[in-house]
């Protein structure tokens, strides 16, 4: 997940709930191997470890939770690759353990 996620940040800036991003990285595989549940713990594990950043604003399953903006905001990007996340990325692409892990 996180090769995905890194390879592909760009394309999840714009995601606005857990639902949009495993639909998305489904998709990308083709099949169910993990159902949405297990998909955003993985997401946090990475979050905890700070190699990936999640917008707040990221909605839960089923959630409709709407926002207000009533001043100067700026849009804060539904994931992003942390500092510490792109040095990890690089130590995968300069020591891979197998061709898997090529980024």
């Amino acid at each position: 997940m996180f090769k995905y996620f890194v390879n592909n940040i760009d394309s999840f800036k714009e995601a606005s709930s857990y639902e949009d991003l495993y639909n998305e990285f489904v998709a990308y595989h083709s099949i169910e191997q993990i159902d949405k549940y297990e998909f955003r713990l993985y997401c946090r594990d990475l979050e905890n470890k700070s190699l990936l950043s999640f917008s707040s604003n990221i909605n839960e399953y089923g959630s409709s939770v709407g926002y207000i903006v009533m001043e100067d905001y700026d849009e804060v990007p539904g994931m992003t690759v942390t500092s510490m996340g792109e040095k990890f990325a690089q130590l995968l692409e300069d020591n891979p353990l197998s061709d898997e892990w090529q980024l």
